[in-house]
Order: C-alpha cells, then structure tokens, then sequence
C-alpha cells in the first residue's frame, strides 16, 4: 500500500512536515508494593493473532506467559528471574489474579512492567477506561505482584 512517509518522505500537513504535541506526564502515586503494568504485542503478532511463541524484538523464546520488570525491581522484592508470580490487579470492588508468570529482567523503567496482549487481557475489567479515547486501560494497569502459589498458569477473579 502506498505510504507518503515511507515512499516519498513527506506528510500529508501544510508544512509537508511532522506534527508532534507534547502532552505533560502525570504523576502517579502507588504503593509500596505496586507497578504499572502495560501490555505489549511480540514480534510474531497481528493484534490478537499469535503467530509464534518468540519474540525476537526482546529475545523471548518459547514462552509468553512472562512479565518483564527491571533487573533493580527484581532485586529490592528479593525475587529471582524466572520466578513464577501471581499478578494481581485491583478495579473498583473487582480483584483479578493471573497465576504462574515467569519473571524477565528487561530495561524498562522502574517500577513498571511488560506482559503479552492478549495474555494480559483479564487483568483490565470492561468497565476501566481511558478517560478520552473510552478505550480498555491496557497500557496503564495497577498491579501487584507476589511469588506464586499455583504450580501452573490459571486465571481467577473475584
């Protein structure tokens, strides 16, 4: 399909440039023992469609049921990579757990993590919504994590 970036490098804007805007970041406060978790698509993946279990883009191979979490975060909660945890997320009166995901070193920021979409679907209610775009809050969960107790992966809310 014809792309005027990609072809010709040129915007469709009247000064035939990129527009950018930028948007101040808001503060948040968690608790001591909370992150902000959002999803991500791996390199074999077409929205929902999951074509491979690797992602070449951050050297995962054979598994998607993982959370990347910084190499610090690891060592301040006393985990081990490759421990399996239970994620939690908190929504109103709604408690979701996602049971039995492997933890990865990875530089991301501080106190934030990454998980596979749509493996981490069930943590974000329908009812959690972007406040402009009324879209799933999928980039921006609060969550917990804690060592597992489940032997194998599940899901589970109440």
């Amino acid at each position: 399909m014809p792309n005027l970036v990609k072809d010709e490098r040129r915007f469709a804007t009247v000064s035939g440039k990129g527009q950018f805007t930028v948007h101040p970041i808001l503060r948040s406060h968690y608790a001591a023992d909370e992150f902000l978790l959002m999803t991500i698509r791996s390199h074999d993946q077409y929205n929902t469609t999951v074509y491979a279990m690797n992602d070449r883009y951050r050297g995962i191979r054979g598994d998607r049921r993982v959370i990347l979490i910084h190499k610090d975060d690891i060592q301040d909660f006393a985990w081990e990579e490759g421990m399996l945890v239970d994620v939690t997320s908190h929504f109103e009166s709604t408690t979701r757990t996602l049971y039995g995901f492997k933890l990865v070193a990875y530089p991301i920021p501080r106190r934030c993590l990454a998980g596979y979409f749509p493996e981490c679907n069930p943590l974000v209610p329908l009812e959690s919504i972007s406040d402009k775009s009324r879209t799933p809050t999928y980039k921006s969960i609060v969550v917990k994590l804690s060592r597992s107790q489940e032997g194998e992966a599940s899901y589970g809310t109440s």
